[in-house]
């Protein structure tokens, strides 16, 4: 075997791994196979970035253990429900080997979960129960179904950090400001005590959220705004960020729900003009040079969707909206178009990535950093001035339902009022038969 590894010149350490691993387990029984420590991390990664089908493919090329014994190699990581201390060691470590960058965002989000109870015969329990409780609530919810799992990840500002690190997770029924924070306190101290600096955090448009950050010492407010608090042991600034996608949906429901009327325009912003849009494309059976179909008009089956939204308010939507008012279509749809590209260019900004990008993604320089600041502030003026009317078919809708909510009378009255009735109109009977017969 040596003298074939010496024989081919330049073979890789990963690759001389797998061909020691062929020639021990590859004619052996599935159950007496042996695998290295290399293999079982290679299949783990393996098994992370592909699919399931992916990797039964490379399976069926190369001598690897299966997706169940992957499971059990990984079901003694300790990562029951709270802070990931394992997770922010390692990371320590590689900031003190100097392998990049200590320097991070934390991003923190809830995501929706079923409720479910499975047992779990590592830790002898039952997982699926709420994790945290809120002061002010005084039954106890441990002992109830989770309906949401908060996430806290740590994304490196280093190019190098090319990983999303979950250093915390916790199942709860819904999440509030108390909770939440105290939970980025302690992430915050736990992340200071490995060595690695948080200088921002991003989050949804959450109430709670906000809530949370204006009591940790920021202040979410357009007149009195105040982007950063203080971080628990060192004092330096923690950034706050809004989530940009997130406000991107925000943005494209708003539109979608009221009529927007913007400075400069006569008739407002409307959600009708996108649907003139995307009927003359299906009339004619072409699009204009964007991305709008079906999918995007009846969002409210598909909210979660960042794209769908981003391509809604984008520039080739408003050219399309423009290039059909030059032809006479799609009157009125000025606000529209100008709504669509400002929001569009705002996305644009928080986006930008190359440091090539040209126009709206060209990213932030000293050179550019007054141009860009008085555009921002544009359209924050833009923004803070808009006033919203909510559309005429959801106004008739809603004074439908409150007619038909109102209290009804009770049996008696009724009964009353219908009697009253039937006596006047009995009445007015026989009066006309009384006229008839005398004449």
């Amino acid at each position: 075997m040596q003298a074939i590894l010496k024989s081919v010149k330049g073979i890789k350490p990963l690759a001389e791994k797998l061909f020691h691993n062929e020639l021990e387990n590859a004619g052996l029984h599935p159950n007496a196979r042996r695998y290295s420590t290399d293999i079982k991390d290679l299949s783990i990664r393996l098994s992370f970035h592909a699919s399931g089908t992916g990797y039964e493919f490379i399976r069926s090329i190369f001598t690897l253990p299966t997706s169940r014994s992957i499971r059990n190699y990984l079901s003694s990581v300790n990562c029951i429900p709270g802070h990931l201390h394992n997770v922010m060691m390692q990371l320590g470590e590689d900031i003190k080997n100097k392998l990049y960058d200590g320097r991070c965002i934390l991003v923190l989000d809830g995501m929706a979960t079923r409720k479910f109870a499975g047992y779990d015969p590592q830790l002898k329990a039952y997982m699926g129960m709420c994790t945290i409780q809120d002061e002010d609530e005084l039954e106890d919810v441990h002992e109830q179904l989770a309906t949401e799992c908060l996430v806290f990840m740590l994304v490196g500002v280093d190019p190098r950090w090319k990983k999303r690190l979950p250093v915390g997770y916790w199942f709860t029924r819904h999440d509030t400001a108390n909770n939440v924070g105290n939970l980025v306190k302690e992430t915050l101290q736990f992340s200071h005590q490995h060595g690695i600096d948080v200088v921002g955090l991003v989050f949804d448009g959450l109430v709670a959220n906000i809530a949370m950050v204006n009591k940790l010492g920021a202040n979410i407010k357009l007149d009195d705004l105040k982007n950063s608090f203080p971080r628990p042991i060192t004092g330096e600034p923690v950034f706050v960020m809004l989530d940009a996608p997130h406000m991107m949906k925000l943005s494209r429901n708003l539109i979608g729900e009221y009529d927007l009327f913007i400075s400069g325009f006569n008739l407002p912003a409307t959600w009708r003009d996108f649907l003139a849009l995307l009927e003359k494309q299906e009339e004619t059976g072409f699009k204009s040079g964007n991305r709008f179909t079906r999918k995007h008009a009846e969002y409210h089956t598909n909210k979660m969707k960042v794209a769908l939204a981003v391509q809604t308010l984008s520039e080739s939507v408003a050219t399309s909206l423009d290039d059909g008012r030059d032809d006479g279509l799609f009157p009125g749809s000025e606000a529209t178009s100008f709504f669509a590209r400002t929001m569009n260019e705002l996305f644009d900004f928080c986006n930008s990535r190359s440091p090539r990008a040209t126009g709206t993604r060209t990213p932030l320089r000293p050179e550019n950093f007054e141009e860009k600041k008085e555009r921002m502030n544009g359209i924050l003026e833009i923004l803070q001035n808009l006033k919203l009317r909510p559309k005429q078919k959801k106004c008739a809708q809603k004074s439908k339902k409150n007619k038909d909510a109102q209290p009804s009378k009770n049996k008696k009255d009724a009964h009353t009022s219908t009697k009253k009735k039937s006596v006047q109109n009995t009445k007015k009977k026989t009066e006309d038969l009384i006229f008839v017969k005398d004449s």
